[in-house]
């Protein structure tokens, strides 16, 4: 990196960590902002996102996939303006508490697999805010969750940009109470290995695995939103060779602002159960919780490439 490159990004950083300090509800605000102009203004990948709503709604009205589209930016920007908040919280716990932005739900399913003396593979859609998920011990409130914020994994898919791979790494470790040593935080590409290592261990692994696969290898054929849809299995895959429960993280957006993040069951014991039909399980999941909140997922992701995107 030259010496120009450090200088634009330690400035860049600065700016970022003086942002993080102001008040979640002018993060709210300014994502807002960001939403407009990310749709009406550099037109952010708004030709995919529109695509994919009619191709999901076809019964919907032009007004009213307008409407949705309108939703759905805001709610990216505030997605991402909330991610920058969430640095401040890095040796605040307390402003993390107040802030409410997240409520967990479902602990007593999930204590209920650990009990059991197996890890559990929780598949995650991209709803809610997923940039935030290091706080979920600090989410869990007063239903206590029997097993450390050590043992929980998250995955990731490492950006190409070097300065924003590593400072949204360092961001989703904001929410840790004890972040010193902690190594959850693993790159797609590397959890197999990691879940590996682990089976044994109580471990809790978020997989987010709706996006259209990384490559051509053992994917399988769903029905999402009334279309054939390719998927990958990885997360479901590990879960059968280990045995494991699977649970959903559902994620949905509270109507005055934050998430509610609420673990559900797809089954038991992945060992006895298909993978494709645990699959199509979570992938019905999402498109009921979609159509309860359509503006709430990924909408810019290339989801079905037989659109021509």
């Amino acid at each position: 990196m030259s010496v120009c490159e450090k200088l634009k990004y330690g400035l860049l950083s600065a700016l970022l960590a003086l942002l993080s300090l102001m008040p979640l509800c002018l993060h709210r605000a300014l994502g807002a902002l960001a939403g407009f102009v990310m749709q009406n203004i550099v037109g952010y990948r708004r030709g995919v996102a529109l695509k994919n709503i009619r191709n999901a709604f076809p019964e919907k009205s032009d007004k009213e996939i307008d409407g949705i589209l309108r939703k759905f930016y805001r709610y990216l920007g505030t997605m991402f303006c909330e991610a920058i908040w969430f640095g401040s919280c890095r040796n605040n716990k307390k402003r993390l508490r107040r802030s409410r932005i997240c409520e967990l739900r479902g602990q007593d399913c999930l204590n209920a697999c650990l009990r059991r003396g197996k890890s559990v593979m929780v598949l995650v859609p991209h709803m809610g805010n997923f940039e935030v998920f290091s706080g979920i011990v600090t989410y869990s409130g007063d239903i206590p969750l029997e097993v450390s914020e050590n043992h929980f994994c998250v995955s990731y898919k490492e950006l190409h940009n070097k300065f924003w791979n590593d400072f949204m790494f360092g961001n989703r470790l904001s929410g840790l109470l004890q972040p010193l040593g902690y190594d959850g935080l693993v790159e797609s590409m590397k959890l197999l290995r990691y879940v590996y290592k682990h089976k044994d261990d109580s471990y809790v692994f978020h997989f987010i695995t709706d996006q259209y696969p990384y490559s051509e290898g053992n994917n399988v054929e769903v029905e999402f939103f009334n279309q054939k849809t390719v998927s990958m299995t990885a997360g479901a895959a590990m879960a059968k060779m280990l045995a494991m429960p699977v649970l959903y993280m559902r994620m949905l957006c509270r109507p005055e602002g934050g998430y509610i993040m609420e673990y559900l069951p797809i089954c038991d014991d992945a060992s006895t159960e298909d993978i494709q039909d645990i699959t199509q399980r979570y992938y019905r999941m999402i498109e009921d919780d979609i159509r309860t909140q359509p503006w709430n997922y990924l909408w810019t992701h290339k989801r079905w490439k037989t659109l021509n995107y």
